[in-house]
């Protein structure tokens, strides 16, 4: 541990208490953290993560140019991710390595910081499998409002063609969403969470037995529900109507 005094740093003794206000450099805690952290005393214990004001809503991948190179990359993506509080980079179950940042100059500036790191040439692309037509392209996520229930559904195959699953949107209310938000309601069981559903926001009885999950990361103001009711062996799943307070909201 040691205390920082402008660009130097002054190594400190076991058991030194620092005065508030003054910065100190720990080495070690960057094998188990990635990004960021909180070190607390044994017993104290952070129940909550800090609120993110911009979001990481473009993305691209990366890959080596030389395939052997690609140590080389996957170790300049963890310093960035570790360097760059808004940077996010993952590792898609095909293989993809992928970089998400809050605008397209955020995310030129971290493969430019990417490429001086890892000293390897780096090819872009768009997630998906498509290259990068030129500098700058890259694909946005869509995180929209729903105001209304969507004209037509999204069907999405399974890759071995014998699964359909189909999708439509609608709006949950702004009184579900607060409390959505303020946490009330994601952590009831599903017999708890569908009678007051019922009670206070409208749902039938059994809507919300047929809730999957919320999001995102499980605790948002989105919902997915399962509305089918039925299948048929030759075709896709039967779908019932969406319900009134529906399945989502972004």
């Amino acid at each position: 541990m040691a205390l920082m005094l402008g660009d130097a740093a002054a190594l400190l003794p076991d058991e030194f208490v620092v005065p508030c206000g003054n910065i100190v450099a720990i080495r070690g805690p960057e094998r188990n953290i990635l990004k960021a952290g909180t070190i607390s005393d044994p017993g104290v214990h952070v129940v909550m993560a800090g609120p993110r004001c911009v979001q990481p809503v473009v993305r691209v991948t990366v890959r080596p140019a030389v395939p052997g190179e690609l140590p080389q990359l996957v170790k300049a993506l963890r310093r960035l991710s570790q360097s760059d509080p808004m940077a996010v980079c993952t590792a898609e179950e095909w293989g993809e390595h992928v970089i998400a940042g809050a605008g397209p100059r955020h995310l030129a500036s971290c493969l430019a910081t990417l490429r001086d790191d890892s000293m390897c040439e780096i090819v872009t692309g768009t997630p998906g499998g498509a290259l990068c037509g030129r500098q700058g392209d890259c694909a946005a996520i869509f995180r929209e409002t729903v105001c209304g229930t969507s004209e037509r559904q999204t069907c999405v195959e399974s890759p071995d063609a014998e699964h359909c699953f189909e999708a439509t949107a609608s709006p949950l209310g702004e009184r579900l969403c607060e409390a959505l938000d303020a946490g009330s309601l994601d952590q009831l069981g599903p017999e708890e969470r569908s009678r007051i559903l019922a009670d206070r926001y409208g749902w039938g009885q059994s809507e919300g037995l047929r809730l999957w999950c919320f999001g995102p990361q499980e605790c948002g103001v989105n919902a997915v529900m399962n509305t089918s009711v039925g299948q048929d062996h030759g075709g896709p799943p039967e779908l019932s109507p969406p319900p009134t307070p529906a399945t989502g909201s972004a």
